[in-house]
């Protein structure tokens, strides 16, 4: 059984003896606040996740911090549980998925929100303080696809404002990723070709030759991958076109947006 599916017992199991002998908000509130102590100190966390340490050691462990947790018998039950099972390691997921289960059992929906155009970061968070839930950027959903590869250099190939303005460059600096965008001259041969030819479905051989010149500047320049930021550019730009790795953002939204809906992590 994966720890995934093993959390998700766990936490169905505690909903219902939540629902029956205390308030199951509280309870959420006290397993999220413990699994944060118990991360947010690395060497208790350690010790609490370290295979060679005994089981009832932890449960000492556990039993010590209880009085000064303060939470309800039901998690106080739960973290014994856990230590004396030498599951402590499965707490935050626990939590995860124990969240997800109690919005279920209330009817609540948890959405993402995405924007077809760029939002300012304070706007951003803006909105996810007034409609609580978090957003997916593209960016930020490109940008996993970029680490997972290991690169750190890449270019970006979309419409002007999205090569011209900061919204994809700034999320994927946070995240340790350079952005290379061509040259004027270029970005204008590039929004030409989207609103001229791709937006009509004209796809022309010397078109295509344009852009894989552009992706060789950008390769001589150290991009590591390229980043295709525009739904039209795929239609004439492919991963087998070049020997650069392809991102095709349109197509890693899309994946984040259904693992969301799916529970995927």
């Amino acid at each position: 059984m994966t720890a995934r599916m093993s959390a998700l017992r766990y936490a169905r199991a505690l909903l219902d003896v939540a629902l029956a002998e205390a308030d199951p908000v509280v309870v959420e509130q006290e397993l999220a606040a413990s699994a944060e102590l118990f991360k947010g100190h690395a060497g208790l966390w350690k010790v609490m996740t370290n295979p060679a340490v005994p089981a009832p050691k932890k449960r000492a462990i556990v039993d010590a911090m209880l009085p000064q947790l303060g939470v309800t018998p039901v998690v106080q039950k739960t973290l014994q549980m856990l230590a004396s099972r030498d599951r402590i390691a499965l707490l935050p997921e626990i939590v995860d998925a124990y969240s997800g289960k109690l919005l279920d059992h209330q009817h609540v929906v948890r959405a993402r929100v995405t924007s077809a155009v760029p939002l300012p970061a304070d706007r951003a968070k803006q909105l996810e303080r007034e409609l609580s839930v978090p957003i997916i950027h593209i960016a930020d959903a490109a940008g996993l696809e970029i680490s997972a590869k290991g690169l750190r250099t890449v270019g970006l190939l979309g419409t002007r404002l999205t090569m011209e303005l900061d919204f994809y460059k700034k999320r994927l600096q946070t995240m340790g990723i350079e952005t290379i965008v061509p040259e004027t001259e270029d970005r204008e041969f590039i929004e030409y070709a989207i609103n001229a030819e791709l937006l009509k479905g004209v796809f022309k051989p010397q078109t295509k030759n344009g852009f894989l010149q552009i992706i060789d500047d950008l390769r001589e320049k150290g991009a590591q991958g390229i980043v295709l930021g525009c739904t039209e550019i795929p239609l004439i730009v492919r991963e087998g076109d070049v020997d650069l790795p392809v991102f095709n953002t349109t197509l890693i939204h899309s994946r984040a947006i259904v693992d969301f809906a799916l529970g995927v992590e």
